[in-house]
């Protein structure tokens, strides 16, 4: 066997704070310097919590998102996370649901990034 085919490009990071649970069926999209990682499904039952990822600390913060789905689509508009359809239990939904991301609001820095600052929940 060549030495390539043992290569493998993933290694595991050493993470720390509130280590989100195994799961599958999720979403998760990049948020400025944030993982953020939400809802499907763990140990045979719906999971509802919203999980970000700080990269610059390797820290884990969660939040309860109130609303149990598997397969949904997430995405983020002016702070709020939206959550697009997916399914709870035996139902499917086709449904928008809004998030408010713990009080932060995306703002650009006016040089070439993204930054998160804190803000009052809208």
């Amino acid at each position: 066997m060549s030495p390539a085919a043992n290569f493998c490009p993933f290694a595991n990071v050493q993470v720390r704070g509130d280590i989100p649970r195994e799961r599958w069926g999720h979403s998760s999209f990049m948020w400025g310097r944030q993982l953020v990682l939400g809802l499907g499904c763990d140990e045979g039952s719906e999971n509802n919590a919203v999980n970000m990822l700080n990269l610059d600390t390797l820290t884990w913060e969660s939040y309860d998102g109130n609303q149990a789905r598997v397969g949904g689509a997430m995405g983020l508009l002016e702070g709020k996370l939206f959550l697009v359809g997916g399914q709870d239990g035996d139902a499917r939904s086709n449904d928008v649901l809004q998030f408010n991301l713990g009080g932060f609001l995306m703002q650009f820095d006016g040089v070439d990034d993204e930054i998160m600052a804190r803000a009052h929940p809208t």
